[in-house]
This record gives C-alpha cells, structure tokens and sequence, in this order.
C-alpha cells in the first residue's frame, strides 16, 4: 500500500511539471542599450558614481577609466569653495530655489588656513601651511606636493597657478606653477619661476618670468596657459603676463583700453573667456576676450554699478541665467541680477575671506 501511494504522489509531482512546462516563458526583463546606461551615468553625481563602482566589476572599469572621467567633466555640477582661516564652506551653483551653504569640505590635513592657488577638472590646488596640495573635495582624496627647490616660508610677493599642458593617454598633464617676485623692481631684473609636474612627480626651474606679478597671487587658467597681471620693466605698463604650460615660456597680452581714470582692476574668466575687471568712479566694468590672444576682440561683457561697497573682485561665475557670483570687501560673496540691478546676499563669513573659486565634482584623482 506504502510503494502505492508513494507511486501516485510521484505521478502527481510529474503531471504538475508537465503542465508548468507547457506555460510560455516569462517575458524577458528589459535591458537597456549600454549608450542610454553610459549617459545615465554620466549625469550621476560622484557620491552615486562612487557607489556604482561596486555594481559589478565592469561597471568599475567603466568608471575608472580615462574616457569616462573626461566626459563626465562636461555634465559634472559645478560649486563654489570658500576659505575662510581655518574653515572650507561650499555651495552648490545650479541648485533650484535658495542656496544652501554647507560646511562639508572637509580638507583631510589639519591646518589653520587654506588658501586656494588653483580650480581645474575638479581637482583644487591648496597652499596650507607652507606646503603644496591637490585635493578632489568631491572623492576626499589629496596629496601633499614635494617642496620645490627654493622652498620658501613666506607668501608675500609669491605667485601660483595650477592647470594642465596637455592630455596624454586619456589623462591630464597637471602643472602647479610657483614664482617669486624680484623684489628689486628696476629694469632688467626677472622673476624666478618653478614648474612641478604630476607625470613625474617633481619640480624643475623654467624661464624667468620678466614682469612684476604685483597685483594677484593667483594665475588664471584658460587655453592651455596661465595668467597673471603683471607690470612690465621697461614701461611700467600694466599687461597680462601669459605661460604657455606646454611650451612652459612666456609671452604678454594686451589688457583693454580703459578709463584713464580707473583705480583697480582684476583678472578671471567668464563663460569661458579671458576676462577683467577695471574700477572706475562710475562702477566697474567686465570685459571678455571673445577671441584668445587678439587684444582688438576685447568687449564689454557686463557693467556692475556702483554702490555702498567699495571694494568688488572678478565675478567668480557667471550663471546660465545671467547673474554675477562676485565677492565685496573681504567677508562677503553677493549674487548680482544685472536685469533687476540687485544684489542677493550669499556667504556672510563675518570672519574674512581668504580666498574663493569654484570648482566641478569630479572623479580624478590628484
């Protein structure tokens, strides 16, 4: 009886495999084209990216690799970085609505002031404490920098400036560009320059620089060179002191013709373009290089009125709605509508700004 009815509970199990068997197959689950999940990654941010990685192992070749973090510079969200002795502050740039300061930059050294020599790809360079960093405040990573030969203890009458040459095998040739000042400001004297290099990881003295960088610690990067505003020996003009990073020699470009009557002026970039700033009794007046290199293509890009504050440096960013990040006097970052010709207060730091630039989140690593 047993051998029975364990017989039928077979035939039973058999007859149930037989009818699951003449269902149709399941549909098969969407699988999306890897060009749509390449873009969706790309307009990722890098916390999520950072955990993407882990999916599989493809998808952290995918990552890691030079193409894609090349090509997540174009969609990457852009901040601005603040130091303020001691303090790292930031704010998202293209967020909707008010903007939300945080404190989350937390800059993995322990120093008592940070200032910021440089912006690119995402990576910033940081002079603390006499020493050279690169540091991605997106992924935390840093690197101290090996002193330069001349190491020197002092910032004043130093200049920086950090970018990159060229690309090679996908990634980017960094440079960090460190100068001194001649200060014996007569004719023929030049001012010592230090180039270091990622690639190679060390520091080498190029062409002496034969202006004085008077009136900025900080070079600006746009083309493939740096820029500072310096005074020429022979004249005494003012005219933008330009270094070719690949080339690593100098040349000179014409500032604007302006105001006889102009007071102060500074050097930056907007919407792309080699730009500068001039004061003059009326207000101060933003011009752009529509054309890298050719002084006659200088135009006005936007004029900021006067007001209660006496002291404005270059816009910082320039939004896709058309207003102005630019810093007052030393403690404040304000947002200037050009079409309403008013001012939104961003950042009151009440203690003082060292310095500020905005930066992209990215992946590269420093």
């Amino acid at each position: 009886m047993r051998s029975t009815a364990k017989s039928h509970g077979l035939c039973g199990l058999g007859l149930v495999a037989k009818w699951f068997m003449k269902l149709p197959p399941p549909p098969p689950q969407p699988i999306l084209p890897n060009d749509i999940i390449y873009y969706i990654l790309l307009l990722l941010p890098v916390k999520s990216l950072a955990q993407c990685r882990c999916v599989c192992r493809e998808w952290n070749n995918l990552l890691t690799g030079s193409n894609f973090l090349k090509n997540h510079l174009d969609y990457a969200r852009r901040r601005l970085i603040v130091s303020s002795f001691g303090s790292l502050m930031s704010m998202d740039l293209e967020a909707r609505g008010d903007f939300v300061v945080t404190n989350d930059c937390d800059f993995p050294w322990n120093m008592t002031a940070h200032f910021i020599t440089g912006s690119c790809n995402g990576l910033l360079c940081l002079l603390a404490d006499y020493s050279l960093f690169l540091w991605n405040p997106s992924t935390r990573q840093c690197k101290q920098l090996p002193p330069p030969p001349s190491y020197c203890f002092v910032r004043y009458g130093m200049f920086y400036g950090f970018g990159y040459d060229k690309v090679i095998d996908g990634y980017y040739n960094y440079k960090v560009v460190r100068g001194e000042n001649n200060h014996a400001f007569r004719h023929g004297n030049k001012s010592k320059v230090e180039v270091y290099t990622r690639k190679t990881n060390s520091w080498k003295r190029i062409q002496d620089l034969p202006y004085y960088c008077m009136f900025q610690e900080r070079g600006t990067f746009i083309n493939g060179s740096l820029h500072w505003l310096a005074i020429r020996h022979s004249d005494f003009c003012a005219i933008i002191a330009s270094l070719d990073l690949a080339k690593e020699e100098f040349r000179e470009i014409l500032l604007p013709e302006f105001e006889l009557q102009s007071v102060s002026l500074e050097l930056g970039t907007l919407n792309g373009m080699l730009s500068a700033m001039y004061k003059n009794f009326n207000g101060w007046s933003v011009y752009a290089m529509k054309e890298y290199g050719v002084p006659t293509s200088w135009i006005i890009l936007i004029t900021i009125p006067s007001f209660v504050w006496t002291r404005v440096k270059m816009p910082f960013y320039l939004m896709k709605n058309g207003e102005l990040v630019l810093q007052v006097r030393d403690d404040k970052l304000l947002m200037y509508d050009p079409r309403k010709n008013t001012f939104k207060e961003l950042i009151d730091t009440k203690s003082g700004i060292e310095s500020t630039t905005y930066y992209v989140e990215s992946l590269e690593s420093p």
